[in-house]
């Protein structure tokens, strides 16, 4: 079962919690603790059969099925859309507010986490 925020979330212009991108993703789609959680679909597959996915739905980063809350590397986030060759996302992380965010598919980057293809549905 994915997890979704409700209409108008991306308005929020306050950090949640502890400023880390899970506590954005908990707060705003009810999703349990992260040591909880599993990975569903994994969006490059999703795109592949041109599945939709509903904005508002919890996405991150996975290793071997699960969200490792390593200190940095990973991360979670809320799909807003698809966009050309990536998704638009809304997330956080400490020192940096709710924003939206394009991740692109492919694109070479520095860290992991700004690449679309490593994110999964939160299940």
């Amino acid at each position: 079962m994915p997890y979704t925020a409700k209409k108008n979330f991306t308005e929020q212009a306050k950090i949640f919690g502890n400023g880390q991108c899970v506590a954005l993703v908990r707060e705003l789609t009810g999703a349990p603790a992260s040591s909880t959680w599993r990975e569903g679909d994994k969006l490059v597959d999703l795109l592949e059969i041109n599945a939709p996915i509903a904005a508002g739905t919890a996405i991150a980063t996975f290793f071997d099925g699960r969200y490792p809350n390593w200190p940095h590397g990973n991360h979670a986030a809320i799909f807003l859309r698809w966009v050309s060759n990536g998704i638009e996302v809304f997330h956080q992380w400490k020192g940096k507010a709710p924003h939206r965010r394009v991740l692109y598919f492919g694109r070479s980057q520095a860290q992991t986490f700004l690449r679309a293809e490593h994110y999964s549905v939160v299940k």
